[in-house]
């Protein structure tokens, strides 16, 4: 039988976006997406399957006080795959939320199975500021 594993890491501090705007409202028109440096990726490996770079994310999906659950992903990989008669999924969530100062994110990852390998390099976000 096969047993899952589930992973996740710490909470990130992304951003005091209070810097760069009065109100949430503002911040979202000024910096509509967002999106993680060129080396960033996600790379699940299930029987040589998955892999991912991101594209850019809507600022504006960025809920309020989400809190560290696994509660608002905004960004979603999920590879089904089987094992003889066994059917399993792996399945990584990004989560992104703020508060009244900060963005912050957090991922998830469940249904790591034994033989499976994963890598995840998120570096630098990049808020796209269409002011300038």
């Amino acid at each position: 039988m096969f047993g899952t594993v589930n992973d996740s890491s710490d909470t990130h501090n992304l951003l005091n976006w209070k810097k760069y705007a009065h109100n949430w409202d503002t911040f979202i028109k000024i910096f509509p997406t967002f999106v993680f440096d060129k080396d960033s990726y996600v790379n699940l490996s299930v029987m040589s399957h998955g892999s991912s770079k991101f594209t850019n994310l809507k600022t504006n999906d960025i809920l309020t006080n989400q809190g560290e659950g696994n509660t608002n992903s905004l960004y979603n990989i999920s590879i089904p795959y089987s094992a003889g008669r066994y059917h399993f999924k792996e399945i990584f969530d990004l989560n992104i939320w703020h508060d009244n100062e900060n963005i912050y994110f957090k991922w998830f990852l469940c249904g790591i199975e034994g033989g499976s390998e994963y890598t995840i390099n998120l570096n630098n976000i990049n808020f796209i500021n269409i002011m300038n």
